[in-house]
């Protein structure tokens, strides 16, 4: 989670039932919530970046969905669940909000692939 006294540290709690594939989804999900924070930095009055986004429907006005989307797009995945364990809040984005991703990413100099 990301919590506390800095909304850019990203807190992760082991989990010896966490599979390698959940992992990495939840390390990249919470690394979407570094970007939100610091994208808050560059637009205080919520007039651009994410919130534009989230304002105009895509992820389902959800920061969460957001998160799971950037995961989805970063790990090159289509699904919340590696057969053994599950991941994400339920809603899988499709080609649109996954390229509303990639061009967020590249405003914040985080490029995804």
């Amino acid at each position: 989670c990301v919590k506390g006294g800095s909304p850019l540290i990203v807190h992760l709690l082991p989990d010896a039932e966490r599979t390698e594939w959940h992992a990495k989804m939840t390390t990249v999900h919470e690394l979407a919530h570094v970007y939100q924070r610091a994208d808050d930095v560059r637009y205080p009055d919520d007039d651009g970046g994410y919130q534009a986004l989230l304002a105009q429907g895509l992820f389902q006005g959800s920061e969460e969905v957001m998160a799971d989307c950037y995961a989805l797009t970063y790990l090159n995945e289509w699904t919340l669940s590696d057969g053994v364990t599950e991941a994400g809040y339920g809603y899988i984005c499709g080609d649109s909000e996954r390229q509303a991703i990639r061009d967020w990413a590249a405003g914040m100099n985080a490029p995804v692939g």
